[in-house]
């Protein structure tokens, strides 16, 4: 990736839009990025990381904080930056969200994040910042903290990667060669093995747990006691379980006889107590023989006298139902009475209706007549139409040659205009020309004299002159002053030649210019004359004003006179579609009157009929209304009704007595027989020995409960003691493989160096940036110093694997690097900056990037180590790379000619200078 061109406005210190031509820096070598400090130098890498990836190269220059504060209000804030990457070119332009005015209003309103980046081979552009960073990172290969660590050098960033512990280190490697996913393995695998110690540990006590929840028998909880010490415990647990079980089934087969012997007393106290109960029952019947006769006696006279008025109750329902089928007639009488009515009414409409019918066939008629006339006064009105149109076809026609003389009249105008500026042009040059040839003149003669002068100065009496031949020199030429030399006299020709050349283009094209104003007037005046007739050219616009006015007057007029005429036009097709409307609504009413004549003799000739019927209904029915027949029935009804429930009520109390004194004849009979025979114990006796028994099984019964919830408990407890051992060799087993890698990936296998997982990695990229580096450091220190990796560790508690010394070539001993001096710090933290950025660049799949930036540092240097560091950076730009320095220090802007100034402005803004 090579940038061409940057271009900042309102960012950072740059107040104003400043422009770096980095292609006027050639194609490789060194160049340096020097100016005051606080200027805004490393702003410039700035810029160009914020164009590719939205986003500063430090990671203390937030995105929002790029807007310039020197800026004006309304200057825009974006970068934009045209660089080569492969064969293809690519301009990126990007702004930050800031605040900007309002276009409308004194508010500040945000100004949102945007990007866009456009292909030189046509390709649809990339838009939005998100979208166009992705495609960036696609192109350049890296991403921004890649591209950061490799086109950017900080002198103060890599002496802290130099001067870092293992951990610091670490931190910093992940971050360039993403090797956080190793640390995550890490993490996983500890916080995996704590998982497995606690579940281990959970289980051990849940185990326990289930251990102390045993009940074991009396006699043998001491041998349980050992057993649960030593943790052997499911063998001593299977022998209580045994025992119990057998206890248990001793228990059941006492219970089964005690529950015999307890069924046998219960049902001879059943027996006994349903005799007691015979007994009493026995007497309580005899005592109601008596009662019972006496009253269905009673009963039997009161069914009797009920029977003698039955006959009543049968001729009062043969009454019932005569009136009950005249119930029809009344119905048919209201039915011709409703009949009737509704014919009146009808009547009543149809007359109305009639009426009505006969007033709309005259309101018809009348408009009819009046739309008649109407329509009559509306003819000739398509003449009128087609008259109009052609007058407007005429006054567009008119239109359209004012408005080609109005612009041709404008063309003449401009062709004056440019024939006036190139003749000016022409003078001038003419000028300038004869003043070029005068001067050239005078410098010939000039030279001329001079060359004359010069040959005189050899002359010699007596010898010949090498241009007339003579032998006599009376009056040689003298040189007259300064005499121009030749190369000035051919310089001033070809200046002068120039000119008249350029007198005689000028010359040339204000002909030109002159026939094209005249070719444009003479167009002017043919289409003045097509609409004006004969008319000077100076009174054209005068003309063209007021018949522009009177157009437009004429087109007012005809507009008029069209809405008019559309609204005419308009009303005779209204009137043509409602004659026939309303010739067909005069007929239909017509119409309707006819048929009401029709309607209205057979409405009367029903309601005579009607009337007739009515008639005779009246003089066979009883009462004036159903409602009244209706009532009369139910009063009857009701007295039926009374009757027959008396007559039921006697008869149901007679035979209802009858049955009840039969079975209580029969129950009397039936508890004669029940109390023969009895018990030899009492009743009390009986009970008091079941009682006896049922103590003794609730014992049983008890010790029985006990037993089993026991038995089940220890039971329960047997098998969650032996499936919580399974699971705990399980996990013991898992825990112990994982553990052991945990402390192998965490370096924490007790003897062995603290290095982690993620630590070797690094281990294996650090070896190869130490490679690299020391190839650049070996030059720089001029074999003294090479770069090593340690191998041990400070102590048992540090972490190791990415601890960095120096070996000292001239003393043959290996050293720590914070005993470089500063100038040898910054030797060491250059060639391991430059060996990151190789390295990084070969990960990255051999992405090449032709631009590098190296910030400061070089302070500390003396000539010779600087002479060393100047000549190392420019073996970097080897295969077209370019190297620029960010530093202010004197020497090196003596050393380096290509250079970018960056200075501040009394504002506060700064301005970029280059010198290619």
């Amino acid at each position: 990736m090579r940038p061409i061109t940057l271009t900042m406005s309102a960012f950072g210190p740059y107040g104003d839009e400043v422009t770096v031509d980095f292609s006027l820096l050639g194609q490789r070598g060194l160049y340096l990025i020097t100016g005051d400090t606080g200027a805004g130098k490393t702003s410039i890498f700035d810029a160009i990381t914020f164009a590719l990836y939205g986003e500063a190269s430090g990671p203390n220059r937030e995105p929002s904080m790029l807007r310039s504060s020197y800026a004006q209000p309304a200057a825009p804030t974006f970068v934009e930056m045209v660089f080569q990457c492969g064969n293809q070119e690519y301009r990126v332009r990007r702004n930050p969200e800031y605040l900007r005015p309002a276009k409308r209003g004194d508010k500040l309103v945000t100004e949102k994040a945007d990007a866009l980046l456009t292909f030189s081979d046509g390709r649809e552009p990339v838009t939005g910042a998100r979208d166009v960073t992705k495609a960036v990172c696609e192109i350049v290969g890296l991403d921004r903290t890649q591209f950061a660590r490799i086109a950017m050098i900080a002198q103060g960033e890599f002496l802290n990667l130099l001067l870092a512990k293992t951990e610091e280190r670490s931190k910093i490697f992940r971050e360039i060669f993403h090797t956080g996913l190793y640390q995550q393995l890490q993490e996983t695998l500890k916080a995996e093995a704590g998982k497995q110690k606690s579940a281990y540990e959970s289980l051990s006590e849940s185990i326990r747990q289930y251990i102390d929840s045993v009940r074991p028998p009396e006699d043998g909880r001491e041998r349980w006691e050992e057993a649960a010490a030593s943790g052997d415990v499911l063998p001593l647990l299977d022998e209580f379980l045994t025992r119990a079980a057998g206890e248990l089934k001793a228990l059941d087969c006492q219970e089964g006889l005690l529950r015999q012997e307890v069924e046998s007393l219960d049902r001879r106290i059943g027996k006994e107590e349903t005799r007691e109960k015979a007994r009493r029952d026995w007497n309580q019947a005899r005592a109601r023989l008596p009662e019972l006769t006496g009253r269905q006696e009673e009963l039997r006279r009161q069914w009797e006298k009920a029977q003698g008025e039955e006959q009543g109750l049968k001729s009062l329902a043969v009454e019932i139902e005569t009136r009950t089928r005249q119930l029809p007639a009344y119905e048919e009488r209201e039915g011709l009475r409703e009949q009737a009515a509704e014919s009146r009414a009808q009547l009543a409409d149809t007359e109305k209706a009639a009426g009505q019918a006969a007033e709309n066939a005259r309101v018809f008629h009348e408009k009819l007549e009046e739309l008649r006339k109407e329509l009559a006064g509306l003819e000739g009105l398509s003449q009128q139409e087609e008259v109009l149109r052609r007058r407007k076809e005429d006054a567009e026609t008119k239109e359209a040659g004012l408005e080609k003389l109005q612009k041709l009249l404008v063309r003449c105008i401009q062709q004056e205009t440019a024939q006036k500026d190139t003749l000016k042009q022409y003078v001038a040059a003419a000028e300038k020309a004869e003043k070029a040839r005068q001067a050239y003149t005078r410098l010939e003669r000039a030279f001329l004299d001079g060359q004359a002068g010069y040959l005189a100065g050899f002359l010699r009496e007596g010898e010949k002159c090498p241009v007339c031949g003579s032998l006599h020199h009376p009056a040689p030429a003298v040189c007259a002053g300064e005499t121009p030399t030749k190369e000035a006299l051919e310089e001033k020709k070809a200046e002068t030649e120039g000119m008249e050349a350029a007198a005689s283009r000028a010359s040339r094209e204000a002909g030109l210019a002159r026939e094209r104003w005249e070719e444009a007037r003479r167009q002017v005046q043919d289409w003045a004359k097509s609409l004006f007739g004969e008319a000077a050219i100076e009174d054209l616009p005068t003309h063209l004003t007021q018949a522009v006015e009177a157009l437009k007057e004429e087109e007012k007029e005809l507009r008029e006179e069209e809405t008019l005429l559309e609204c005419r036009l308009t009303r005779r097709r209204q009137v043509e579609e409602q004659i026939p409307q309303l010739e067909a609504q005069e007929n239909q009413s017509r119409q309707d009157v006819l048929e009401g004549e029709k309607v209205r003799a057979g409405l009367e000739a029903r309601l005579t009929s009607l009337s007739a019927q009515l008639e005779k209904q009246e003089e066979s029915l009883e009462f004036a209304t159903r409602q009244a027949a209706e009532e009369r029935i139910e009063a009857l009804r009701t007295t039926l009704q009374t009757g027959e429930r008396v007559l039921a009520a006697a008869r149901e109390a007679y035979e209802a007595c009858c049955r009840e004194l039969a079975q209580v004849e029969t129950k009397v009979k039936t508890l004669e027989e029940q109390l023969r025979g009895g018990e030899d114990e009492s009743l009390e006796t009986l009970k008091q020995r079941a009682e006896e028994l049922r103590a003794k099984q609730r014992n049983h019964a008890e010790a029985r409960e006990e037993r089993i919830t026991s038995l089940d408990a220890n039971r329960r407890a047997r098998e969650a003691i032996s499936r919580q051992m399974e699971k705990r060799k399980e996990t013991e087993r898992r825990w112990t493989w994982i553990r052991a890698l945990s402390n192998t990936a965490n370096g924490t296998v007790p003897g062995k160096d603290k290095i982690m997982l993620e630590t070797y990695i690094q281990m294996t990229w650090f070896e190869r940036i130490l490679a690299r580096a020391n190839v650049r450091l070996m030059t720089m220190t001029s074999g003294r110093y090479e770069l090593r990796r340690r191998r041990e560790a400070e102590n048992q508690r540090s972490r190791s694997g990415l601890e960095l010394n120096v070996l000292d070539h001239y003393k043959g001993a290996e050293r720590s690097v914070k005993t470089l001096s500063g100038g040898e710090s910054f030797q060491a933290s250059l060639a391991l900056a430059l060996g990151l950025a190789d390295e990084m660049q070969a990960a990255a799949g051999g992405i090449r990037l032709d631009a590098l930036f190296v910030d400061e540092g070089f302070g500390s240097l003396d000539d010779e180590a600087l002479e060393q560091a100047v000549r190392t950076l420019n073996g970097l730009t080897e295969g077209n790379k370019l190297v620029g320095i960010i530093s202010h220090v004197s020497s090196l802007k003596a050393r380096i000619d290509r250079q970018i100034v960056v200075s501040k402005t009394r504002g506060g803004s700064s301005t970029i200078r280059l010198t290619p």
